[in-house]
């Protein structure tokens, strides 16, 4: 929560989006690294079994569970994005070197934060 406390546009991103509540619960919480770790090692097919407990993934539960809206383009990591909505958010040296992965540094600085926590957080 700390961290994006410290960047005010980070902030007003969560707030816009919806998402400053779920930072908040995380905080209440904690972050619970081997748990994350043990959860996405066995994952499979939206499942994961733990302790004779199993998960079910879906953009339904994830809402409610996170209390984040279910709304906006859907979009998987095999799929392809138009580069019209990445563009604007990538330094302009960089424009003529995109490919489907990128490095971090292409960024644009005052993204970077933002990223740094959607990566971390969710």
């Amino acid at each position: 929560m700390r961290e994006l406390q410290a960047c005010p546009f980070s902030l007003s991103c969560f707030r816009h989006h919806s998402c400053f509540s779920f930072g908040e619960m995380v905080e209440r919480v904690k972050f619970q690294h081997e748990l994350a770790r043990l959860f996405v090692r066995h994952l499979d097919n939206n499942e994961v079994n733990l302790s004779r407990v199993t998960f079910t993934l879906s953009p339904t539960v994830i809402s409610e569970a996170t209390g984040i809206p279910n709304v906006g383009e859907k979009w998987n990591k095999s799929q392809y994005i138009d580069r019209e909505y990445y563009d604007p958010y990538i330094k302009a040296k960089y424009h003529n070197k995109l490919s489907r992965v990128f490095p971090f540094k292409f960024l644009e600085d005052r993204f970077a934060p933002l990223m740094k926590i959607i990566i971390k957080y969710l």
